[in-house]
């Protein structure tokens, strides 16, 4: 008896659907992760001169952990380093004007 996903491949046309819906999942967390890079840089390229440094630290690694993804990244692992970039681009503080 076959359980789970060896099941779904019994059935015709089911594994070429799972592959279709897989292929789109990844190109749409390929960019989604461009997206957030293309929108990180040009905040690195402004600087850190008006962000806290924990904060810009943070948004830093994760903007670099995003920008040299592996070519070979599975769709969850874009995902998580797009959305580590979101977030951290959405958690930067200014410093304080003395």
């Amino acid at each position: 008896m076959l359980l789970g996903r060896e099941t779904a491949f019994c059935i015709p046309g089911r594994r070429e659907r799972i592959e279709k819906k897989t292929a789109a999942e990844l190109k749409e967390a390929k960019e989604r992760i461009q997206k957030a890079v293309k929108s990180a840089k040009k905040i690195i390229d402004k600087g850190i001169a008006k962000y806290t440094d924990k904060t810009w630290n943070v948004f830093k690694k994760a903007y670099h952990a995003a920008k040299n993804a592996p070519r070979d990244a599975k769709t969850a692992k874009l995902i998580k380093l797009a959305a580590d970039l979101e977030h951290a681009r959405e958690a930067l503080k200014k410093k304080l004007q003395a």
